[in-house]
């Protein structure tokens, strides 16, 4: 039943410099295809942001309300397939950060937060990772 109705759909071509890439390829197509739901905090998403990731292959996919608790879920994954750390850069200091499975449950240790409130990760390639983070 799911081809009942009408179904409207958008394509684009994307050219670009140089090969895949996270920035030259996933993060276009992000905008493309994912229109913001709700924005709030300020005219500029860099600088109002909850949080920022300093590696352009690491993809921040979700942030939301925990279903249980007063955590807030990030989901991040490896775009482009390589191995490597990135840093999570928060608007303001966590108490805590730590890795949840999908269903929100704890998977491990709380990560260890530097002076300035900033988190690093360990990635695999296409490596997806959720963490709760306590404000």
């Amino acid at each position: 039943r799911g081809d009942e109705g009408v179904h409207r759909f958008a394509y684009a071509v994307l050219p670009h410099p140089g090969g895949f890439s996270a920035d030259a390829v996933v993060r276009p197509a992000y905008a493309f295809n994912l229109k913001p739901l709700a924005f709030a905090g300020g005219s500029n998403p860099v600088t109002h942001s909850l949080l920022s990731v300093d590696a352009s292959n690491v993809i921040i996919d979700a942030v939301k309300r925990a279903e249980d608790s007063d955590a807030v879920i990030v989901r991040l994954y490896e775009a482009e397939g390589t191995v490597g750390s990135a840093t999570l850069k928060f608007v303001r200091r966590p108490k805590s950060v730590r890795p949840v499975n999908l269903l929100e449950e704890p998977s491990g240790e709380p990560l260890t937060l530097t002076s300035d409130g900033s988190v690093t990760v360990q990635f695999r390639a296409f490596g997806l990772m959720t963490l709760a983070v306590r404000f």
